[in-house]
């Protein structure tokens, strides 16, 4: 699923801007997101180290034993047919804990962990057991007690006058998120449409991997694309040729063919045919790789959430790199102490990227079948998002 976004995101992005005439705009965005993505990384690094070393010290002098024992009792009762000395029950304990406190990248080892642990427990090899879909809501929906370190700093570069005002809205926000995914979670388990399926039904668990055979440069023996493949490629190179012939019969006649070719085309029509090149490439080869938003606009304006928070409300799920930069470019936009800037800012901490801990989690122990995961993990995430625009509300007015 997360091929077929991001392939249909820069589809859509070329596409649209050859019908419209605005090339030059993604050909300069493609090259200023670069620029400013490593400013943005150099300006943070100071920040993030300091708040992350803290939390380091505080976990390792005693926060952490206090939020496991704390989480213990819980989860046993939330995990009732994984015995409490089982590997995977102190792996979940750990993930959550570290999760908690803001630890991310010392929590998804534990996390990988607890999911290897919980296969050995399943019956059906293939099919996500209830203990995992539970593991999973939980995990992807993501409740912090700490700040969130990194949209701190990101307003406090923006010369924001509270930075941390946005802390106690994120963590009710996260709150409202995990609950919502365990509640949904629990609920569904049961129902007939999400039982686990018969091992006969579950495909096979991918082959071991082993390295390729040498082979000559440039021979390739990838099976070919198939037709549905190549008729979405033909199709996509019609809608340019389109596009570029809507241009070309609006503006050759009043510049000339020529400078319509040399001023139009071939400065800003080739880094996006590129980009999109690349891409098609990748669809032919079997490899993976502003209108939703008024559309959606007079829905979400009459519940009190701004058209302008919706590029990170539908990215959120799907990129966590991809959100931070929404975030960063709308506190540079709107202002960090702005409505928008706050509530976007709230979002950005409000759940997870759901679509990539799912990936991940499943796959590392061969899960096709992933029962009522993605539905309860999607009800977190709108739980969020409700939860976020409220508490902004209350606190920012």
């Amino acid at each position: 699923m997360l091929n077929a976004i991001w392939v249909g995101l820069v589809v859509a992005a070329v596409v649209v801007a050859a019908f419209t005439g605005r090339m030059e705009a993604v050909s300069h965005d493609a090259i200023e997101a670069t620029k400013d993505a490593i400013q943005l990384i150099i300006g943070l690094t100071g920040g993030m180290i300091l708040f992350l070393g803290l939390v380091k010290v505080a976990s390792e002098g005693g926060l952490l034993r206090v939020v496991v024992r704390g989480l213990r009792p819980v989860l046993e009762r939330l995990f009732p047919g994984v015995p409490a000395d089982h590997p995977a029950m102190h792996a979940m304990i750990m993930n959550l804990a570290a999760n908690m406190l803001g630890l991310g990248n010392a929590a998804t080892p534990f996390g990988l962990k607890a999911m290897v642990e919980l296969d050995r427990l399943n019956p059906q090899r293939g099919s996500a057991t209830n203990a995992m879909a539970l593991f999973l809501a939980i995990n992807a929906t993501a409740f912090h007690l700490m700040p969130p370190t990194g949209t701190i700093m990101i307003r406090a570069a923006a010369n924001s006058t509270a930075p941390f005002a946005i802390w106690i809205p994120t963590v009710l926000a996260t709150l409202a998120s995990t609950l919502t995914a365990v509640t949904v979670c629990l609920l569904l388990q049961g129902l007939p449409a999400f039982r686990p399926r018969p091992p006969a039904d579950v495909e096979p668990a991918p082959p071991p991997l082993e390295l390729p055979e040498a082979k000559l440069p440039g021979v390739d023996t990838r099976a070919a694309a198939s037709p549905a493949r190549r008729a979405f490629v033909a199709l996509v190179m019609v809608a340019l040729c389109a596009g570029l012939a809507r241009q070309w019969s609006e503006q050759a006649p009043l510049v000339g063919s020529w400078p319509f070719l040399r001023d139009t085309v071939l400065v800003h029509w080739l880094l996006p045919l590129l980009l999109l090149g690349f891409v098609v490439i990748g669809i032919l080869g079997r490899v993976r790789v502003d209108m939703l938003v008024r559309a959606l606009d007079p829905f979400t304006s009459a519940v009190g959430f701004p058209a302008e928070a919706l590029p990170m409300a539908l990215l959120r799920p799907l990129s966590g790199s991809g959100a931070f930069a929404v975030m960063a470019e709308a506190v540079q936009s709107y202002g960090p102490d702005t409505f928008v800037g706050r509530l976007i800012c709230t979002l950005q901490g409000s759940t997870e990227t759901t679509f990539y801990v799912l990936a991940v989690y499943l796959g590392v122990v061969g899960v096709r079948d992933s029962r009522h995961i993605l539905w309860a993990c999607l009800a977190g995430d709108l739980a969020g998002y409700a939860a976020a625009t409220a508490a902004c509300h209350a606190f920012f007015g």
